[in-house]
């Protein structure tokens, strides 16, 4: 079964997105953050742009910390969306990143002086498709569904991911699905032969019901 996203990762403009930071790579400047760090898309009023060079980020929603979905490096996040947007979203490292934080202005100026207009419309593109897919999939009203689709999701997840994410944890940050619902459903699957886990950690999916 392939995931909500398998199709969208597939078509990810790998190449595009490196030329931006190839380009850039003598204007801005990399950093090391620690895994859990969070990093605001505003910083005093202004709209940043986020570079993410290495490791794996949640892209959350602040007012009520749920997660959007996960970034995987290599990846550009912050330009084209509306303020009042971006300042109730942050990025949270999942593990160590490397990455880099500039004003929306100063990247668009970088953009113009080395001509990468046509490699950013060609990553806006890409991430409002992958932005729809995902939020046509969990709209709806089936929260049976909904988890079904999560965990399937969490086992195309990187290994890195999905050995350092409880099932539980997984589903939870990213529904309104509560704690012990979730625990219910991942025991009925797990007692059903359906999934396997070792404490909370999905380790294999052998058939997930259809419902």
């Amino acid at each position: 079964m392939s995931s909500l996203l398998s199709g969208i990762r597939e078509t990810k403009p790998t190449q595009e997105i490196l030329d931006i930071f190839n380009a850039l790579k003598d204007k801005v400047k990399f950093r090391t953050g620690e895994k859990n760090k969070r990093i605001l898309l505003t910083v005093d009023g202004k709209r940043q742009v986020f570079l993410l060079a290495h490791g794996y980020c949640n892209f959350v929603r602040q007012w009520d910390r749920r997660t959007v979905m996960t970034l995987h490096a290599p990846l550009v996040v912050g330009f084209g969306m509306p303020t009042d947007k971006e300042s109730h979203l942050h990025v949270q490292a999942i593990d160590v990143i490397e990455y880099a934080l500039l004003p929306a202005d100063l990247f668009e100026q970088y953009i113009t002086e080395f001509n990468l207009w046509k490699q950013l419309a060609t990553l806006a593109t890409w991430g409002l498709q992958a932005h729809n897919v995902y939020n046509k999939a969990l709209a709806i009203n089936d929260n049976f569904k909904i988890a079904l689709l999560l965990l399937n999701e969490l086992n195309h997840e990187p290994e890195f991911v999905r050995h350092n994410t409880t099932a539980l944890a997984y589903i939870q940050d990213r529904t309104l699905l509560s704690r012990s619902w979730i625990m219910h459903f991942l025991a009925e699957l797990k007692n059903a032969g359906h999934i396997e886990l070792q404490r909370g950690i999905l380790t294999k999916i052998n058939e997930l019901p259809i419902h």
